[in-house]
């Protein structure tokens, strides 16, 4: 044997697998055909009997050989049979009205997206890492492990979620948001759409209208699509949805989908008339209202006007809330809070569709939120954010003048600006290069909007703002001349 023999690596079991699967599906090992016992194998290839072992295990794991006591090892597959054939998209005729409905418009949604890696980088519109509570999140969660009495964490047939978090919540919005609410219509969630997905099949049919806002939460869209509702769409201003375009509406929606405290994604506002007028819509054409309060933790200026929640006598408004934006990625955590004559009906179908909410994140929560926890962390860090918000703001105008419009906003992690002078394009690129966290948001309009901005601001250190806006500019303009 030469040296150069020598050195020959020698063959590993996933190679000896990936030949004698060539070898089978040729047909140079014939259906029925025996193959070797591994001894000898091993002595003919000059290999140990483990690599040949491992690699008949491979193989008879997929189907292509067989081992039997007596009749040894043989060749089980036939290479003249077709392997079945992976349908595209398109292909897949067998789907239902619903999902050929929602396959197309995931397929618009797709394509309007942002890139997952900028998502990545804005921390998908959550605090930034330095404002997530890590050291109090992991003292909480080594308390709750090591206390087996804390940890409680025998099986619970209670879909709604932990007790005591679903009590700690009910004080939280007797405290916060000047709702009374009862632990016994609090249902906990891994993520707040899943509790959306379960009212549109609860409360409508195929068919029924439901209004949202324009521009407006994509997902929402997407779901009515699921469940083959009708769209109808409320304009946004200054002052939040524009309800007085409920009357003029053709059929009447039976359902209102709003994010009053901060309207997703221009950050404004619903004025309290304009809840009055909607609770009173309501009311009169027997519709259903969902309160998604998925931003109201960070604020800037006036308080917001009462929850419709607590506006709510007659049992209207479904209120919808999430830890998200403060915890994420520790917890998701969302919360329904329903009116009790659907408290039954609905437990029946969340236990059918999503069952029992991740238990730590809502023990810990729990502990954050009866001891105050929470409250002291989001307003220190309302201040900061507060601030960052104030000098992005002022270097915006400063460097683009009457070029840019911010448009009004009064609480979240992000504003929304308008470059109308700008090609896209060019805005994109400049914003890439000078590391603004900048997004596209036509694809959340009804009506043509093609030259606005989400601007998330959050994890901007003050120090660098004036900078970053600065290369910004400069290469918006330079580049548009």
């Amino acid at each position: 044997m030469t040296a150069t023999e020598n050195r020959k690596p020698k063959l590993g079991f996933k190679q000896l697998a990936e030949k004698l699967r060539q070898d089978i599906e040729t047909n140079k090992l014939s259906y029925g055909a025996p193959l070797p016992p591994s001894r000898s194998m091993a002595e003919q290839l000059g290999v140990s009997r483990d690599t040949v072992v491992s690699a008949y295990n491979v193989l008879e794991n997929q189907g292509y050989i067989e081992s039997d006591g007596r009749r040894g090892t043989f060749v089980s597959f036939k290479s003249d049979l077709k392997l079945p054939r992976t349908s595209t998209e398109s292909e897949l005729l067998s789907l239902s009205k619903i999902g050929k409905s929602l396959l197309s418009h995931t397929k618009v949604q797709r394509t309007a997206s942002p890139n997952p890696d900028e998502l990545t980088s804005f921390n998908f519109g959550a605090v930034p890492r330095e404002a997530l509570p890590l050291r109090q999140w992991r003292e909480l969660l080594l308390k709750r492990v090591q206390s087996t009495k804390n940890l409680s964490l025998e099986y619970t047939p209670n879909v709604f979620g932990r007790e005591e978090f679903r009590d700690a919540l009910a004080q939280y919005l007797a405290h916060t948001k000047g709702i009374r609410a009862q632990k016994e219509e609090i249902a906990v969630f891994n993520i707040s759409i899943t509790a959306v997905d379960i009212l549109l099949t609860l409360l409508m049919e195929s068919g029924d209208c439901i209004a949202i806002e324009d521009p407006g939460y994509p997902a929402i869209e997407q779901l009515a699509h699921k469940h083959q509702l009708s769209i109808a769409t409320l304009p946004v201003d200054d002052k939040g949805a524009q309800v007085e375009f409920l009357a003029a509406l053709n059929p009447k929606p039976k359902l209102i989908y709003v994010t009053p405290d901060s309207h997703d994604p221009t950050g404004t506002t619903l004025s309290l008339n304009r809840r009055l007028e909607l609770l009173a819509w309501a009311n009169a054409n027997n519709a259903w209202i969902i309160e998604d309060a998925f931003d109201g933790f960070f604020r800037y200026g006036e308080a917001a006007p009462p929850a419709l929640k607590a506006l709510d006598t007659e049992g209207r408004v479904l209120y919808l809330s999430t830890f998200w934006q403060v915890l994420y990625p520790l917890a998701t955590t969302s919360y329904l809070l329903m009116p009790p004559n659907i408290a039954t009906v609905f437990r029946a179908a969340k236990a059918l569709t999503d069952g029992i909410a991740e238990t730590m994140p809502q023990l810990i929560l729990a502990d954050m939120l009866k001891s105050g926890f929470l409250n002291g962390h989001t307003r220190r860090w309302n201040k900061i954010f507060a601030a960052r918000r104030r000098t992005l703001i002022f270097n915006l105008t400063q460097k683009f003048g009457k070029d840019v419009n911010v448009l009004p906003f009064s609480a979240g992690l992000h504003c929304v600006i308008e470059l109308e002078n700008f090609p896209p394009e060019l805005v994109m690129r400049a914003a890439k290069a000078a590391k603004l966290p900048l997004q596209e948001i036509h694809s959340r309009f009804h009506s043509t909007k093609q030259h606005r901005y989400i601007c998330y601001f959050a994890g901007l250190n003050e120090s660098t703002i004036e900078s970053c806006v600065m290369i910004f500019a400069e290469l918006a303009y330079n580049t548009s001349t």
